[in-house]
């Protein structure tokens, strides 16, 4: 027996984990497409880093499903506002992040646009190669800084303009465990600390705003497994939590092929919009509209539709203008998109 223990004791460090390095970090290329699941939970802390953590986030609860696409600037609607940017990653929630990509693993973000509840399209610039967005490879402890200029050419008006500090850190790596039995034996946590101090040039005043984000990466896959964004709002605005996970092994590539040519236009639209997709093969379809607090405030079962390309009518005028996301549901599988409804 104290052979075996002594066995089993030389055996110890090369079964532990290993400390991943993730080589393609935040690596993307036109037309790469990652699924995840955006969480309902708003509260969780993203615990502790360091050395050989184990991260359960388990009871985490879906909410609905998104997806991100890497396409080129030139196929989106404000591609006008980021000259300079030959990445854009565009989310189905409306959110769009412009890079410049400078290969080596280096990535600079060019902007981005948000849709902010009561205010419509922000649009947030930074100067050329200013804010670094991703430098790879990346391993436990290693960081990098960089500070911006940003300014916002359509909200509010008059323009805010600011300049930034970016921090971010590899913090911690261990292992990783999400709903689903999605597992994850070795991942890296990746923190990034923003600061900003913005200026309302017309009336000469300034305001204080700060994000914090983690995200989990796996060695064998360059996207989040897990992120959470925490930001705080200037002027005592309060803080909101999101959380997302990657559906990794939940089928990214038969939702796919389920289902492709998913748009709804116009976007935004007043009263009616149209929900258009194309399927494989015949599958029993079923629209769904949810509000941002996840309440379902519209509902449309299509029944057995056949394989082909098919249109699908939304009527919102019985609701209030505003933002909502429509689950389009093809069989087992179902995509989101995030509409704005006008009056």
């Amino acid at each position: 027996m104290k052979k075996i223990y002594i066995l089993l004791m030389a055996l110890l460090p090369m079964i532990m984990v290993a400390q991943p390095t993730i080589s393609h970090y935040e690596s993307y290329t036109i037309g790469t497409v990652a699924n995840y699941e955006i969480c309902k939970n708003t509260l969780f802390s993203p615990q502790s880093g360091g050395a050989n953590q184990t991260w359960i986030f388990t009871t985490l609860q879906d909410s609905l499903a998104g997806t991100l696409r890497a396409v080129s600037p030139n196929t989106t609607a404000y591609v006008a506002n980021f000259s300079w940017s030959n990445l854009c990653l565009r989310s189905s929630d409306g959110h769009y992040v412009y890079l410049d990509t400078l290969g080596g693993g280096i990535s600079y973000q060019v902007g981005a646009v948000d849709s902010i509840p009561s205010v419509g399209m922000a649009i947030t610039r930074y100067t050329p190669d200013s804010l670094e967005y991703a430098q790879g490879p990346i391993s436990m402890n290693q960081n990098f800084h960089d500070s911006c200029t940003r300014w916002f050419p359509t909200f509010p008006n008059p323009p805010y303009h600011g300049s930034g500090v970016d921090t971010t850190i590899a913090d911690g790596w261990g292992s990783l465990a999400l709903p689903h039995g999605l597992n994850y034996a070795s991942v890296l946590r990746v923190k990034s600390v923003r600061h900003f101090t913005d200026t309302l040039v017309a009336l000469h005043t300034t305001s204080n705003a700060y994000s914090i984000s983690y995200a989990w990466y796996s060695p064998n896959y360059p996207y989040p497994v897990l992120r959470m964004d925490s930001v705080v709002m200037p002027a005592g605005a309060g803080t909101y939590k999101s959380f997302r996970y990657s559906s990794l092994g939940m089928g990214v590539n038969e939702i796919e092929n389920a289902i492709s040519g998913f748009q709804v236009y116009p976007n935004p639209f007043a009263n009616t919009a149209t929900v258009a997709f194309n399927t494989i093969k015949a599958e029993q379809v079923t629209m769904d509209v949810y509000d941002l607090v996840g309440t379902k405030v519209y509902s449309k079962d299509q029944g057995l539709m056949t394989a082909g390309n098919h249109e699908m009518k939304f009527d919102g005028s019985n609701l209030a203008a505003g933002m909502y996301f429509i689950t389009l549901r093809v069989g087992e599988k179902n995509v989101t998109q995030k509409v704005t409804l006008t009056k």
